[in-house]
């Protein structure tokens, strides 16, 4: 008996790779262990048609080759082929030889071990995660995605992306998108919408050209620039984030959608800055940009308008920008003029290891004992506190109730850092990796 194995990695650019034209096998037996994508196709005798294979999750194909095929029905197999795709393939021959005289028996356990192998390549196929903080209860603990998102970071934008709650007591990974979920806890889009932490709705409006603390803790703190208008004939303005300014340590971060009087899906409306510094972050699906010591990290969810930003140890934010649409402005009345189409952000917050007493328009709804004044039941529940959450800049912590210290927090998060730190010093990349040292 002789076996080959082989494997062929994930084409995250299959236009640029080649497919396999039309064969058979000469051997006795093939199984393929699917993925998620496919590209395998067999030509139907009746037509000579190619038809495609449907890929089935944690599933099988078993291929007979010619040797079985003569011995059994004395003619040649079908004919089929690879066509280019994103997906990994494992392939494993077996090729009998008569001469080899291999008993039945043996020629079991050969095929039992085979299986073994296949079940083991469906397990490389896919991303273990992992969670990096002491403080969560995964920590440490490797977990396999599952089979409908078995990778971090698809190739394809539009896929759902396997994702670990480090928060969780279940550690079970699941599958998401990687934009912001408006109707899920933590966000905060339209005119501002924001879910709270306690699942209740509510809207904010502040007001137009004016800033206000979303959430301030002891570690961090992030500030909200609203932008709006106030047509004749109402008495508050319509208002929508426009930018964000997150605080932590001595860094200072700021994130905005640039204004523009019509809107192109083909241009990117994202500006971004660091400590007073203007970043450029290329229009590449899955770059990648991270400060010194990892301390801040920015990941493009899509060449355009979309990113991830991750502050580890503090919050996971997911934020897209959209404009306010004609069909939006005439259903609720807006009166948006032709000259700005007032870009704006969606956003969805992940936080991690808040304080007790964190505060904020949203971070009040993460205190243990808070409870909401929206009222439930009306259709556009209302909360005040403009006077209380008002700060003077996007990078500014002089709200009422704000409490973030930044001076505290560089030193307690130095003291924490110094700990195995890995250098990665403005590093970018696209992809799977980066080079760091210790």
């Amino acid at each position: 008996m002789i076996i080959r194995l082989n494997q062929y990695p994930l084409c995250l650019y299959p236009h640029l790779a080649l497919s396999v034209g039309r064969h058979k096998y000469t051997g006795a037996l093939t199984v393929l262990a699917q993925e998620v994508v496919g590209g395998l196709e067999v030509k139907y005798k009746a037509d000579q048609e190619w038809v495609r294979v449907k890929p089935t999750p944690n599933a099988y194909i078993i291929n007979v080759g010619d040797i079985i095929q003569l011995m059994v029905v004395r003619k040649s197999w079908v004919q089929h082929r690879l066509i280019k795709s994103g997906v990994v393939f494992s392939w494993f021959f077996v090729a009998l030889r008569k001469a080899m005289g291999i008993s039945s028996s043996s020629s079991l356990m050969y095929l039992l071990l085979l299986f073994a192998f296949c079940e083991l390549q469906i397990i490389a196929g896919k991303n273990t995660l992992t969670c990096t903080s002491r403080r969560s209860p995964c920590f440490g603990k490797k977990v396999l995605c599952p089979s409908e998102c078995p990778l971090k970071s698809p190739s394809d934008p539009k896929a759902k992306v396997c994702f670990l709650d480090c928060d969780s007591p279940t550690c079970e990974t699941q599958c998401k998108t990687r934009k912001p979920n408006c109707n899920g806890r933590g966000s905060a889009c339209l005119d501002p919408r924001f879910v709270g932490a306690d699942g209740i709705v509510f809207y904010f409006h502040g007001r137009r050209n004016e800033h206000f603390a979303l959430v301030s803790d002891i570690n961090f703190q992030i500030n909200a620039r609203f932008i709006g208008l106030r047509p004749a004939t109402r008495t508050r303005d319509y208002t929508w984030i426009q930018a964000l300014g997150i605080l932590f340590g001595s860094h200072k971060f700021t994130i905005e959608a640039t204004p523009s009087p019509t809107w192109d899906d083909e241009i990117d409306h994202l500006k971004f800055s660091h400590n007073g510094k203007e970043l450029t972050i290329p229009n590449s699906y899955l770059f990648t940009w991270q400060s010194s010591q990892n301390q801040l990290r920015i990941e493009r969810t899509s060449s355009k308008n979309s990113v991830i930003i991750t502050v580890p140890e503090l919050a996971e934010i997911s934020i897209n920008v959209v404009p306010v649409t004609k069909d939006e402005s005439r259903i609720h009345n807006y009166q948006i003029p032709d000259d700005d189409c007032f870009a704006h952000l969606e956003v969805q917050f992940k936080f991690h290891g808040l304080s007790n007493k964190v505060e904020g328009v949203l971070g009040r709804t993460y205190q243990p004992d808070f409870q909401n004044p929206a009222k439930l039941g009306v259709a556009m529940p209302v909360v005040g506190g403009e006077d209380r959450y008002r700060t003077t800049s996007l990078v500014s912590t002089d709200c009422g109730v704000c409490f973030f210290a930044a001076k505290e927090a560089a030193e307690k998060i130095n003291s924490v850092s110094g700990y195995g730190v890995l250098d990665c010093t403005d590093v970018a990349s696209i992809g799977n990796g980066i080079v760091c040292r210790r």
